[in-house]
C-alpha cells in the first residue's frame, strides 16, 4: 500500500482511498457542475472527441477524513456525470505518478464500464502523450488537482494548448501555497 502517514487507507473492496478534508466535495461539486452544464456542448463533439484529462488522479475515490464518508474520486465523478449528462466522454485519460494509485482508478474505471486510457508516469511526461492520441478538433476538458504546486508546471498548459477546444478547471490548494510561497518563487525553484 501507499506509505504516506495518514494521507491513505483502504476501503471495504480493500482498494486505496485518499484520506482527504471536507472540502473535497465542494471541489469535486465544482467540477461536475461545469461536466453537467457543458454536455450539449460536448454532444456537438463526440464524433471527434469529447475527453476528460486528469493527470494527478490519485486512486479515484476518498475517505473525507472528520466523517469517515467515502466519496468518488476526480476521474470517477467526473464519469459518472458524464454519464448520466446529455453527453458522454468519449474517453476518460488519466495519470498519476504513483503506479498503484494509477492502478486503483484503473480498478475503479474499469468496473464502471468507463472507456479510459491509461498514461503512467508523471505528469509533464504523461500530458503531452495524453494530447498527441486527442484529436484536436474534439471538445476536451482537464481537471488538474496536483499535491503540491510544485508539479503544476507551465509544461501542462503548453501541452493542453495544442488542442484547439480545451477546457480547464485547475485546483490550487491555498494551505499548500501559503506553506509554501517562499519556495515556489524562488528563483533556484
Amino acid at each position: 500500500m501507499v506509505q504516506r502517514e495518514g494521507h491513505y487507507s483502504l476501503d471495504e473492496r480493500g482498494l486505496v482511498v485518499e484520506n482527504v478534508g471536507p472540502w473535497a466535495t465542494d471541489k469535486l461539486k465544482i467540477v461536475t457542475d461545469y461536466i453537467q452544464a457543458s454536455g450539449a456542448a460536448r454532444r456537438r463533439y463526440l464524433a471527434s472527441g469529447a475527453a476528460y484529462i486528469d493527470v494527478f488522479c490519485g486512486p479515484g475515490r476518498s475517505r473525507i477524513r472528520t466523517t469517515g464518508q467515502f466519496i468518488d474520486g476526480s476521474p470517477v465523478a467526473a464519469f459518472r456525470k458524464a454519464k448520466g449528462s446529455l453527453a458522454p466522454f468519449t474517453s476518460i485519460n488519466i495519470s498519476d505518478a504513483d503506479p498503484e494509485l494509477l492502478a486503483t482508478t484503473e480498478k475503479r474505471l474499469s468496473a464502471l464500464g468507463a472507456p479510459f486510457q491509461t498514461t503512467p508516469g508523471p505528469a509533464s511526461s504523461a500530458m503531452p502523450k495524453i494530447v498527441q492520441a486527442l484529436n484536436t478538433n474534439g471538445l476536451h476538458f482537464a481537471f488538474l488537482d496536483p499535491h503540491n504546486l510544485g508539479t503544476l508546471s507551465f509544461d501542462l498548459f503548453e501541452s493542453l494548448a495544442k488542442l484547439k477546444r480545451i477546457d480547464i478547471i485547475v485546483h490550487v490548494s491555498l494551505s499548500d501555497l501559503q506553506r509554501n510561497a517562499d519556495r515556489y518563487t524562488s528563483a533556484a525553484y
